[in-house]
């Protein structure tokens, strides 16, 4: 059983304590993760299986396309990166056609 000093009120408190026995401050249990920091590596973990997972489709997706489609989609997606490069350098947004 070790001793630390209460947050709150300075006075020692057991580890094993739930709240300071002093000024019934709750005790928060060192070496642990607070609620806060789980949450936020759940979030993360689950936000990167989501980009796993939709990248995969997108490459699943563009695996059953034909040859030609491929190429047209490729087509496109050179237009509006030259169109997006355009606007950047000019400063000037073309209305869409």
């Amino acid at each position: 059983m070790a001793i630390h000093k209460c947050r709150e009120c300075g006075n020692q408190v057991s580890t094993k304590a739930v709240t300071c026995p002093s000024c019934g401050a709750p005790v928060k249990k060192p070496g642990r993760l607070s609620t806060g920091c789980g949450c936020l590596l759940v979030g993360l973990v689950v936000l990167l299986i989501a980009g796993f997972l939709a990248q995969r489709a997108e490459q699943e997706r563009r695996a059953s396309l034909s040859p030609e489609q491929r190429k047209a989609e490729d087509d496109v997606k050179r237009e509006a990166d030259a169109k997006r490069k355009a606007e950047a350098v000019t400063g000037r947004v073309e209305p869409a056609t």
